[in-house]
């Protein structure tokens, strides 16, 4: 399951929690224990989208990210989770030049 989860993710890009749970049939407490596991083996990364228009892009607040717990606990925005690859910039849900 780890690995479909890293295949996924690799083929799809970022995505919420409940689109990863949906596409594996999982309750969403289980991915998110997997997705857990896997960011601590450094693995994949959470990515929060902190301001609350949703991504509009037109914002500051749609470019900054958050990744660490408290942060993301502090700031309620949307949570995707990405392959951990060092670039955030290029791994961004909502950066249309991403790939």
């Amino acid at each position: 399951m780890l690995r479909n989860i890293r295949a996924l993710l690799t083929e799809r890009g970022p995505m919420e929690l409940k689109d990863l749970a949906i596409h594996f049939e999982a309750e969403a407490s289980a991915m998110l224990g997997m997705l857990e596991f896997l960011e601590g083996r450094g693995e994949v990364k959470r990515i929060v989208v902190s301001c609350g228009s949703g991504g509009c892009g037109s914002c500051p607040g749609c470019g900054s990210q958050k990744t660490d717990r408290t942060a993301q606990e502090e700031a309620p925005g949307i949570t995707f989770w990405a392959i951990e690859d060092g670039d955030s910039k290029s791994s961004h849900p909502l950066n249309p030049e991403a790939s």
